[in-house]
């Protein structure tokens, strides 16, 4: 018998990572309200490792969002991030436009979202959507909860899930 060391883990004694990776993908004029206004497709991908087989699922969705939604959070993140997000440049509003719904300032917003996105989604914990640990914010901004309880439902054995009544 081995004496006082650690017992060595194996990688799937672990509990199982998920992984958020996100990309504004592509922005559009929605003209269905009363007053028309850009908005921007974000599209969201969440990896887990699946806990009965050793193989990995993906829940993949699309969340909208105007300009506006992205000053709300941004505001809201610099203060639960704080300097974290200090080296990632929000956009501008860029008032001097005269057509902001025009598909070439829409794509130049779009690609500048992009890029403090991806930097926001870097920082360290703020995505891992299944600890305690991560930003609200985030959370609820890309729908994430929803998207978890599903992907959690569906790893449930068949038996475990509760019926529905007909």
């Amino acid at each position: 018998m081995g004496g006082g060391g650690a017992a060595k883990l194996g990688p799937r004694a672990q509990a199982p990572r998920p992984r958020f990776s996100s990309r504004i993908r592509r922005a559009r004029v929605n003209d269905e309200a009363r007053k028309s206004f850009g908005e921007y497709e974000v599209v969201c991908a969440l990896r887990t490792d699946a806990s009965r087989v050793e193989h990995e699922t993906v829940a993949k969705w699309v969340v909208w969002r105007r300009f506006s939604d992205f000053e709300d959070l941004e505001k809201v993140l610099k203060k639960s991030l704080g300097w974290q997000l200090d080296r990632f440049q929000f956009p501008s509003k860029k008032w001097s436009v005269m057509d902001k719904l025009a598909p070439a300032f829409l794509e130049s917003r779009r690609a500048e979202l992009d890029a403090w996105w991806q930097g926001v989604i870097s920082v360290e914990r703020a995505c891992d959507f299944h600890m305690h640990h991560c930003d609200p914010h985030l959370k609820v901004f890309v729908k994430a909860a929803e998207k978890i309880a599903a992907a959690a439902a569906a790893e449930r054995p068949a038996a475990a899930r509760p019926r529905r009544a007909s």
